[in-house]
This record gives C-alpha cells, structure tokens and sequence, in this order.
C-alpha cells in the first residue's frame, strides 16, 4: 500500500502508475481508504477507475451561543467617578451648618 497526503500543491490529487492488475493469477481489488479526522464525516465514492474521497466538516453537537441580534443600543456606562460625591456632600454640609448658625444671629 501507499500512503499519499493531498493538498493545492498537488491539485488535491493523485495518479497511481503501473498497478498490477493481478498477483498469482488473481485479480486485485485496488481500494481507497482515508484516516479518520476528528469533526469530520469521510465518503469514498468510486466512478470507474476514479476514487473521489469527500470530508465534510461535521457540525459540533453543542453549537457556541449566538450573540443576539438586537443589541441593546446603550451599553452600561463603566468607570464612573464617584469622588466628587463625598466633595460635594461636605461642602453642602457646611452651607446647611453655616447658614443655621448665621440665622440664630440674626
């Protein structure tokens, strides 16, 4: 037997010459067969003298989830400041204490 790797460099083909035809005054029964690929699904189909081997991609039994199509239009905004609100709450802090304490003055 012979072992044969296709890819576009071959055209994704190959010719085997010379093949006898018999051995012992028997008739020899050439044959194609493919190694087994994770995630695909072999067919080896046979049109006269012609071998045409077929990988088809087998689709995964549990797909990746799709993203929605609709997405919301606003995303959430991130990396909020948040330090002006301790400022602005002492400063209106000392309003209110200062304007209390200028009305018992007066």
């Amino acid at each position: 037997f012979d072992t044969v790797q296709l890819n576009a460099g071959c055209e994704w083909g190959h010719l085997w010459t010379d093949l006898p035809k018999y051995e012992n005054g028997r008739l020899i029964v050439w044959r194609v067969v493919e190694q087994r690929v994770e995630d695909y699904t072999v067919s080896v189909t046979q049109e006269g003298i012609t071998f045409v081997v077929t990988n088809t991609h087998d689709r995964p039994k549990n797909p990746p989830e799709q993203p929605p199509e609709n997405p919301p239009e606003k995303l959430p905004q991130t990396g909020v400041l948040w330090w002006p609100v301790p400022v602005l709450a002492a400063v209106g802090l000392a309003f209110l204490v200062a304007g209390t304490l200028l009305k018992k003055r007066s």
